[in-house]
């Protein structure tokens, strides 16, 4: 399971260094858009993205820290597809939204 949980080796990492960019990785494990990934709790990822950690309180990630991107990427809805039942397409989509 290492190579997979190096976030150094991660795909946003690689473009990073492919345009000589700094990358800020930001990453939750498991969290899913609609599921969490299988045997996953908690809250999901519309719930989280606006805090610096899981156990934060909502809003408590400011965005006022003097970095300003010149692009950024989000990458969810990975886990939603490990979960058994998978994703309803619809019921998906509007989560995602």
């Amino acid at each position: 399971m290492k190579h997979i949980q190096n976030c150094r080796e991660s795909w946003a990492n690689h473009l990073a260094s492919k345009f000589d960019a700094s990358a800020r990785l930001m990453a939750v494990s498991g969290k899913g858009v609609l599921h969490n990934a299988y045997g996953v709790l908690g809250p999901k990822m519309g719930d989280l993205y606006s805090r610096i950690t899981d156990n934060s309180k909502a809003h408590s990630y400011q965005y006022q820290d003097g970095i300003i991107p010149d692009v950024m990427f989000y990458f969810i809805g990975s886990n939603d597809y490990s979960h058994p039942l998978g994703p309803d397409s619809p019921l998906f989509v509007n989560a995602y939204k």
